[in-house]
């Protein structure tokens, strides 16, 4: 029977090696652009930010506060664009065998803190080793691990769909923003609340540990983070549209350039 057919099994395993290249192919291009983020991160946020902060007089002004925006913005987008290439990843090859996606995210979701650490104390001044074990290494585990848990969330959502359908790319590309009959859309809402949820809850506490507003100021400057935080919901939800339309039509288009080169 093979012997019949050895046009369609050299074809078959061409596309597979195809699949594999483009898989490839893709985690390189979301490593590239993630670890761009991480050091424009590290290297302009995380500086500007300590300067502002040591300075009284720009601490007085509204500048500090549109810039902590700003600067919750770039973070999570760190987030976002990671949950849209693993909808698009799980949607597109399965479930399976995606190890390096998870190494990948690993890798630089350490080198990410290890990175802004470091910037900060290229700014500030390096603590003595004691110092770093009992305050710094503890908090850069747990935000590292915070990281792990929001990937773990996701994972959790987009593979909980993923399971329950047989043709994982319903829904695909996006053609309309909102639209109640495509599944995919209710997984990227679902995405998008993960960090917002996180920070949310990262406010509730510190706010009841300080004990909430002292006064009208305070209590607005409350009012506009949290309300930046349900906002970034919306703004997520957005991002990670673009970016999972952007990973699914670029693969679109190789497959359609790969299958006229074999018609030819």
């Amino acid at each position: 029977m093979v012997a019949l057919y050895p046009c369609f099994w050299e074809e078959m395993m061409e596309l597979s090696l195809f699949d594999a290249t483009r898989k490839k192919k893709a985690l390189k291009s979301y490593g590239i652009l993630i670890l761009i983020l991480t050091v424009f991160y590290a290297a302009v946020c995380t500086p500007v930010n300590l300067w502002i902060t040591s300075d009284i007089l720009i601490m007085q002004t509204v500048f500090p506060l549109l810039w902590d925006v700003l600067l919750n913005f770039v973070n999570i987008l760190f987030y976002w664009i990671s949950f849209a290439y693993l909808l698009f990843l799980f949607a597109f090859w399965g479930v399976k065998k995606q190890f390096a996606f998870f190494l990948t995210y690993g890798g630089i979701v350490v080198f990410r803190y290890c990175a802004n650490l470091l910037a900060s104390y290229c700014v500030v001044g390096f603590p003595e080793w004691e110092v770093f074990w009992s305050d710094a290494l503890p908090y850069l585990l747990i935000d590292i691990g915070m990281d792990l848990v929001q990937m773990l969330i996701g994972v959790w959502i987009v593979y909980s769909y993923v399971n329950c359908r047989k043709n994982t790319k319903d829904g695909l590309p996006i053609q309309k923003l909102f639209d109640a009959t495509n599944p995919i859309l209710r997984v990227v809402w679902k995405l998008a609340i993960i960090p917002a949820a996180l920070m949310l809850l990262s406010r509730v506490i510190y706010d009841i540990y300080l004990g909430g507003a002292y006064g009208l100021t305070d209590l607005l400057w409350m009012i506009t983070y949290y309300a930046s935080d349900l906002i970034s919901v919306l703004v997520g939800y957005f991002v990670i549209l673009l970016f999972m339309n952007r990973f699914y039509l670029k693969e679109e288009e190789a497959k359609i350039e790969y299958d006229s080169s074999h018609l030819l």
